[in-house]
């Protein structure tokens, strides 16, 4: 059996493990401890798994008709084993074979190390809260990118001659909402936008952390954030991100180093924000 199919139904597997901690431990958990079932038929309801109550198979046991002379430890198992069959068994049948198979207790792979889990920032092994502190420095991080596109938007919109005009010859505006929520005009499966339509063509490089700090830079004069202060480099705080969003390595970021990326991003959004409002009048 292929190695790299292996790998991959690992780092799903283990991803899988640490979604069901993170979700039976956060609303979940009141549903899961209310005495009353309705409340957690109500959490089902609302994630859309009604469906999933006709599909019941763990260990061969079946749900209960009627769950009102259950007692709470009872009902709080019934709800926490059809948690754990949805995440670990709603899957194809070829994947336990194929994981089983390539298990390092066996002949037919046997690799050296169980690099599909490293791969998934997740797993069961290490810190399971590895899987939040990873998933959440990479919205914060994805944040801090919105944030500047919508800038660099605005700025192209608002400030088009970029640092060429005095501060003293720019009437102060705002940025209005139209400007950063622009649905752009679908041509040819082309992206038309007109807030300003140069951003038709500049967007998707400045979608680039560092084509668009250079865009900041060399036509509006102003200098980015970087996370030095904090620990990385600008390359090493992405290459991190990039190996979880891609799941080329495992990567560990504790609750102290992802307060610290969130001081960051807090510092870089009013910085940039202070720097376009001093220099081209123009609040964000």
């Amino acid at each position: 059996m292929p190695v790299v199919l292996w790998a991959g139904l690992r780092q799903l597997e283990a991803v899988r493990f640490s979604t069901f901690l993170a979700i039976s431990q956060g609303t979940a958990s009141g549903v899961m401890n209310s005495a009353d079932l309705s409340h957690f038929e109500d959490w089902v309801s609302l994630e859309e798994l009604n469906g999933e109550w006709t599909k019941w198979n763990l260990r061969s046991v079946d749900p209960p008709e009627s769950t009102d002379n259950l007692k709470l430890p009872a009902k709080n198992a019934l709800r926490f084993s059809f948690l754990w069959n949805i995440v670990n068994t709603f899957c194809h049948p070829e994947v336990s074979r194929i994981v089983g198979a390539g298990a390092r207790t066996t002949e037919k792979i046997a690799p050296e190390e169980d690099f599909g889990v490293g791969r998934s920032n997740a797993g069961w092994l290490g810190r399971w809260e590895n899987f939040i502190t990873t998933s959440a420095m990479i919205r914060f991080l994805g944040a801090l990118e919105q944030f500047e596109i919508d800038a660099l938007k605005s700025l192209l919109f608002y400030r088009p001659h970029g640092c060429t005009i005095p501060v003293g010859e720019i009437v102060e505006q705002a940025v209005e909402e139209s400007v950063i929520r622009e649905i752009p005009e679908i041509r040819a499966g082309v992206e038309y936008y007109t807030k300003p339509p140069l951003w038709t063509f500049i967007r998707p490089n400045a979608e680039n952390v560092q084509t668009r700090r250079q865009i900041f830079s060399s036509v509006y004069g102003i200098d980015l954030e970087t996370p030095d202060r904090f620990g990385w480099t600008l390359d090493e705080l992405w290459e991190q991100r990039n190996s979880i969003a891609h799941g080329r390595d495992e990567v560990e970021i504790t609750v102290g180093a992802l307060l610290r990326i969130h001081r960051y991003v807090i510092k870089s959004m009013l910085s940039l924000a202070d720097q376009i409002r001093e220099r081209y009048r123009l609040e964000l």
